[in-house]
C-alpha cells in the first residue's frame, strides 16, 4: 500500500535511489549549473517518487518517469523560486543537509564523467532540458532549506554571471 513502512520497500528505495542519484544530479546539473541546487532537486524527485509509487521501481522506464517528477519539481521550484521540501518533510529527513566545497566539487566531477545513460533516458534528459525554465527563473531558485551549501569561489551557475 501506498505510504506503508517496511524493512523490505525501504531497502528497494535506498537501492533505486543509490542507482539513479547520480543520474538525476547529473542531469538537474546540466540544467541549473549549481551543484547544490542540483543534489537538492534530485533529492526531492526521489522523495517525491516514493510519495507517488506504491512501490519502488528499478527499471530504465522508472528513470523517465522520475525525470517527469523532477521536471515537476523544478517547474514548481521556479514558481516558488525555492525547492520544495515537502516530500522530504513527509519522510522526515532528521538534519539539514550541509554540503561543503568539496562535496559540490564532488558532485560537479561525478555530472563530468560520461554518465552510460541508456537511450531512452538520454533522449528523455534531453527532453527536460528543452523543457527547464529559462536561465532567469533557475537563477532565482533558493535551496529548500534542508540543504545549505559553502559558497563556491569562481563559480557561476551560468555564463553571464561570470
Amino acid at each position: 500500500m501506498m505510504g506503508e513502512s517496511s524493512a523490505e520497500s525501504d531497502e528497494g528505495w535506498t537501492i533505486l535511489g543509490r542507482r539513479w542519484l547520480s543520474s538525476l544530479v547529473a542531469i538537474f546539473l546540466r540544467t541549473t549549473r549549481d551543484p547544490a541546487l542540483a543534489f537538492d532537486l534530485a533529492t526531492e524527485t526521489l522523495a517525491a517518487a516514493r510519495t507517488e509509487w506504491d512501490e519502488p521501481r528499478d527499471s530504465d522506464d522508472s528513470m523517465i518517469v522520475l525525470l517527469q517528477l523532477g521536471e515537476h519539481v523544478l517547474a514548481v521550484a521556479a514558481e516558488h523560486q525555492r525547492v520544495p521540501a515537502l516530500e522530504r518533510r513527509r519522510h522526515r529527513q532528521a538534519t539539514r543537509l550541509h554540503l561543503t566545497v568539496e562535496q559540490q566539487q564532488a558532485v560537479m566531477r561525478l555530472a563530468e564523467e560520461n554518465l552510460d545513460l541508456p537511450a531512452a533516458v538520454r533522449a528523455a534528459a534531453d527532453a527536460f532540458a528543452r523543457s527547464a525554465p529559462p536561465p532567469t527563473a533557475i537563477g532565482q531558485i533558493r535551496l529548500s532549506g534542508l540543504v545549505e551549501a559553502e559558497p563556491l569561489r569562481g563559480h557561476a551557475r551560468w555564463p553571464h554571471d561570470a
